[in-house]
């Protein structure tokens, strides 16, 4: 049985598509560079580079992976 979760999942995909190469910011209005916290779905975590992240799977929370400059490299959810 598959579970659930993972880059392949659809919210993965949906979330991917509109963060991939955007900055995360803590406040604004969502543009073409940069994407306010406040709009991302919940539950989330925005993990940085080198940041330790608990291994609990929650299919429904999103996953945003950072680089040191705060651009989205990928999502996934779990």
């Amino acid at each position: 049985m598959n579970q659930p979760g993972g880059y392949d999942d659809p919210l993965a995909k949906h979330w991917h598509e509109k963060l991939v190469g955007k900055k995360i910011v803590e406040t604004g209005d969502a543009s073409d560079t940069h994407f306010p916290k406040s709009q991302l779905p919940s539950p989330y975590r925005v993990i940085k580079p080198g940041m330790m992240v608990t291994m609990d799977f929650r299919p429904e929370r999103i996953n945003v992976t950072i680089d040191k400059e705060g651009t989205v490299l990928h999502v996934r959810t779990g």
